[in-house]
Order: structure tokens, then sequence, then C-alpha cells
């Protein structure tokens, strides 16, 4: 049998901190945007965002990722001080230099051999080093704190600039690379330096919404932009043009704006809504794409033909991915995050749009769309039902009060306006057509719920390690048969569409494959293969055999449901860190989720 093969990846959106911007760099070879999230760090086609690659050797929360002028190499740093540097496209590790405390930016020379890293560390701020010994070539001295931004000079004199939060922006010759001078010209943090790309100037701006510009030889400053249609709020990253005479900014003050160099003007203005998750925190100008980074983590692409206008908006999530749902019929998937959002995928495109309307802004815990695929129910930590309606794709103004905080919840596959929710307060609540029909108090906690094939049947998993089947007649639960095979709090329940099998999931890496009617376990082993808790399972469209994720970052896929014995694939590191979710999109294509991602796998 062959093994799983991932066949595309949706990637997370850039990672992104309030009051900081970060670096957004670009392969030359196959344009490429590079950024991190967590652990991993994307590398995401310009032309098609939804063609991802991933890079996942960071142990701790990657920063920043810079290639290699000559597109072979990627230096990425994180936030215990290493640099990585790997090989493009075989993503195999070449070398790791230990530099401070975090890495906030990083970038190359002109012959891809040397690397500058700059961010925070009391015992060193800065390294500058050949990234295959990683020796230092000089030293990146003289700032007394976290030092955000760095800019090597890619011409011959060779010149390195950073600027930091001790307000500075420091200058450096070599190699060996050594301090030169110190320029002070920033009131509020200098948060990007950048020479132009014919090296003859270096500019910087900063977060008191000055942009300054220097000789990009000597370092000497040369002027200090000042216009009417300057920015108002700090300036967190710019890019320069290809041909080094404008440079595009990137503001607190929810605006993207290109400057004409030689004049200090302001030739065109992009203006964001006014929420603070439209602050601008990255930006770049690659041949004619420019991009811009919102706060919230939003690709946004610049119309250069058009100011003021946008080509595209790529969203997604940046945050934890709290549930998942797949609208097989109409082509999509939904996911929810903890920050309250709900995004829409377009399987075909890998399109993505953000739920719009007032953002209740609480966790969701669960969403599951009815069964008609026209709503989408939504339960989040305010306590509440939502059904929101799919055509305009908006939050609902009208919410429900579910009298408790709902844990995970479920909608009928049969009943249009038919769903059950697991409350923690120990309660079931059974809810028709956006309002509480019924409300059932039990002496356990949901954990995990699920209906049957024909929704009759509500299966519920508790932290009490019991799997409990409730009969529902019109609004009404009544609990007609209790499971106890498991010894841990159940995770996650799923019934088979054709009406055959049950299966249950907890904490201790047990399964449990149950007749439907006679609730007989076919496995009372509990295939426990698994290394650690299983997050989710599911079965595929044609009950044939079904998936199962955990924390152990693995995907078994369990292919015997006849004579149930343990055949099973096994999809090792599915994600960096763990495998939340797992769906089928159809009965050969797996889809996972973790990591704030969403993967696709040929079984």
């Amino acid at each position: 049998m062959a093994e799983p093969a991932l066949i595309r990846t949706f990637a997370a959106l850039p990672a992104t901190k309030r009051g900081y911007g970060f670096n957004l760099n670009v392969s030359p070879k196959d344009d490429r945007i590079v950024y991190a999230n967590g652990r991993a760090i994307f590398l995401r086609s310009i032309t098609n965002p939804a063609d991802t690659i991933i890079f996942t050797e960071h142990k701790c929360n990657a920063t920043v990722a810079s290639f290699a002028p000559n597109g072979n190499w990627v230096a990425s740093g994180d936030e215990e001080g290493n640099v990585i540097v790997w090989s493009y496209p075989q993503m195999k590790v070449k070398n790791t230099v230990k530099v401070g405390k975090s890495i906030l930016d990083i970038d190359w020379d002109a012959e891809s051999t040397r690397i500058v890293a700059v961010g925070d560390g009391a015992a060193g701020k800065a390294k500058v080093f050949t990234w295959d010994s990683g020796n230092n070539i000089g030293e990146i001295a003289m700032h007394n704190n976290p030092i955000l931004s760095c800019s090597y000079r890619k011409q011959r004199p060779f010149r390195i600039a950073t600027g930091s939060e001790d307000l500075t922006v420091n200058w450096y010759e070599g190699p060996p690379f050594k301090y030169v001078k110190a320029h002070k010209g920033h009131s509020r943090y200098p948060n990007c330096v950048r020479f132009s790309p014919d090296g003859n100037s270096l500019i910087s701006v900063g977060a008191d919404s000055k942009i300054v510009m220097y000789d990009g030889k000597t370092g000497d400053q040369v002027k200090e932009f000042e216009c009417k249609e300057n920015h108002t709020g700090a300036i967190y990253a710019f890019s320069w043009s290809p041909d080094s005479k404008r440079i595009l900014t990137a503001s607190a003050d929810r605006t993207a704006k290109i400057w004409d160099v030689e004049s200090g003007e302001v030739v065109s203005t992009w203006k964001f809504g006014d929420d603070v998750s439209n602050q601008q925190v990255a930006a770049l100008w690659y041949k004619d794409y420019l991009l811009t980074v919102s706060l919230s983590g939003a690709i946004n692409y610049l119309d250069l033909a058009n100011p003021g206008q946008l080509k595209k908006v790529v969203v997604g999530h940046q945050h934890n991915i709290t549930s998942l749902d797949v609208d097989r019929k109409n082509g999509f998937l939904y996911t929810s995050a903890t920050n309250g959002e709900i995004c829409r995928w377009d399987y075909a495109t890998g399109e993505t749009q953000w739920m719009s309307g007032k953002n209740p802004g609480k966790f969701i815990s669960a969403i599951s769309l009815n069964a008609s695929a026209m709503q989408l129910l939504s339960f989040g930590f305010d306590d509440r039902v939502r059904v929101n309606n799919l055509s305009s794709f908006d939050f609902a103004a009208d919410s429900t009060e579910l009298g408790g905080q709902p844990a995970v919840a479920a909608a009928s596959p049969k009943n249009d306006g038919l769903a059950v929710a697991g409350l923690a307060q120990n309660k079931l609540v059974v809810i028709h057509n956006g309002q509480v029909a019924s409300s059932l108090d039990v002496d356990y906690t949901p954990t995990a719920i699920a209906f049957n094939h024909d929704g009759s049947r509500v299966l519920v998993g508790g932290k009490d390690n019991k799997f409990h089947v409730y009969v529902l007649a019109g609004s009404s639960l009544t609990q007609v048969a209790v499971q106890t095979q498991h010894d841990k709090p159940i995770t996650s329940i799923a019934a088979s569409a054709d009406g055959r099998l049950l299966v249950g999931a907890d904490r201790e890496t047990s399964i449990y494959i149950r007749d439907a009617k006679s609730l007989e376990v076919y496995n009372p082993s509990g295939w426990r293969y698994h290394q650690a808790c299983i997050q989710s399972v599911a079965f595929n469209n044609s009950s044939n055999r079904f998936a199962t994720g955990a924390l152990d970052s693995n995907i078994f896929i369990w292919n015997d449901l006849q004579k149930f014995e343990p055949e099973r694939q096994k999809i090792t590191h599915a994600h960096p860190d763990q495998v939340d979710f797992v769906a089928w999109w159809d009965d050969n294509t797996l889809v996972s989720v973790g990591n704030k991602f969403i993967r696709f796998w040929k079984v």
C-alpha cells in the first residue's frame, strides 16, 4: 500500500506583534515570500498564495527569515537566539549559529556567504559571520538596547547599518566589521533600516514617523523627508523599489505610502480600515508586486496602477485554529480561531475570506455546518450561539444565550435547524432554529459530541471517561446507553456515514470501534499506537476507513473495518507540534489542521 503523500498546504498568516514591524523577505529564484509563525517558516508563492512550502526545524518560535541573494540558502532566526541556515528548495539544515537571546532581523551580503543577525541578549545582541563556518567577521557593538533592524550593503565597500531601541542608527565598516559612528536622528525607535538596491543610499524609518536618508558609502546623513502628507503614526517597515528611486512604507496610522526619494514627497497612499488590526507592519516591493502586512496578518497586494486600490487580500489564521468543518458540495472548508475569526477556504483555488461584520472577538470553541450547508453555527466563549448566513458570509447580528460556556457542539446531518451543544457547566443544550429548545443537566462535563448518520442519536464523550448515547426525539434528549471502556476523558467521536460504526478516542490514546446499533466493541485492545492524546477522529465518505490525529504530531489511517485488525498507514510529523483536527475531503484526500495551518494528503 502506497504511503500517504502531502499534496498541498494552506498557510498560516505571518505572526505579528503590536508596536513592532517585521522583515518580509522574498526568494529571487521563484518569487516566494518567506515569514514566520510559531515554529514554522512559510515559503509562499506571490503569484499563487495557495502554493506553500514549510520549514519546521526550529525548536521554538521562529521570528524572521531571509533568502540569500543567490536564492540557494535561507537564514531563519528564533526566540532563543539561534540562526539556522538551510538549503532551498531541499530544506536541509546546513548550520546553526547562536547569536543572542532572540533574533529580530537578518540580512545577507551580495555573495551569499556572510550574514548579519541582530536582536537581543545580555551577552550579545548581534553577530556578523560566515554562514558555513559560523566564524565571526567583525563585531556589531555599541548598542545598549535590543537591535530591531539591520542591513548589509550589497556593493563594495561593504557596510552594515543597524537600528536599535536605544534610538541610534549605527554604522559599521569592514570586513572585518567595526563600529564607526552612530546617528541619533530619531526621537523614538528606528524600526527599520535598509540600503537601496544600488547601494547609494541608506534609509531609516522610525516610531517618530520620521524618514531619514544617509549616504550609502559614507553613512553621512543626507536629509530628512518632510512632507505635508507624512505618516501620523509610527512607521514600522519599508521597502525600496527595484530602481532605488522610491520606497514603500507601512505605518501604525493604517496607511501605506509610496515616496519619491529624490523629492521626499508622497506619490501614492493606500488607506486601510479604522480598526487597530489594520495597522501596517511590513512592506515588500518586488518586481511589479507591492505587498504590505496588516497587524491582523492579512497580506495586502497593492495596485500600483490604481493608487489606493488593492488587487487582493490574502487572509487565514495567525492564531490557533479551534474548529474545522468541510462543505464538499460547495467546495469550501471553514475554520475558526481563538481570536474569534472564521475563515472560508476555497478547496480548488486556496482563496480565502474572513467572515465579515461584527466579530464577537471571543474564543470560538466550535463551528458546525447545518444540513443544507447554508448556515454555519458558531459557539463562542461569550456563552452564545450564532447562526451565520453563508450567502452573505457575515456574522449574525443576533445571538442566543446558551446558559453556560460551550465546550463542544455539532449540527444535525439531517435537520437543518437542529444542533446540540455540550456546556462546561455539565449541560447538554438542544438548539432549534437558533434558539434554545431544551436543556438537560448531566453528571459529567461533555468533551466530545457527534450525531449518528441519520441524526436520530447524539453521541457524547465525557470527562467521566464514558461514552454516552442519547435518542433525540423532537428537541428532547433521552440517554439510552453508557459505555465504559475508556480509561481517560473522551476527546473525539465520529459516526460512519453508512450507519454501521461509531468510533471514540481518548486522552489515553485509546480508540474503540463500536457497532452503531448494538454498541458491541470490535477492538477491545483499544489500538493504542499514538504516543499522546488523540485530538480528532473522522471516517471517510465511503465509511471503509477512518483517520486519527494526535498531540504526538502524527496521523494514522485505519484501513481494516471488517476484521478490525490494526492495519494502518502513518503520516509522521504531519504538523510541527500537534494535529488538532482531521477530516476527509473525499475517499482518498485527507485534511489535517495543526499549528494554524491546513494540509491535504493523498491516501
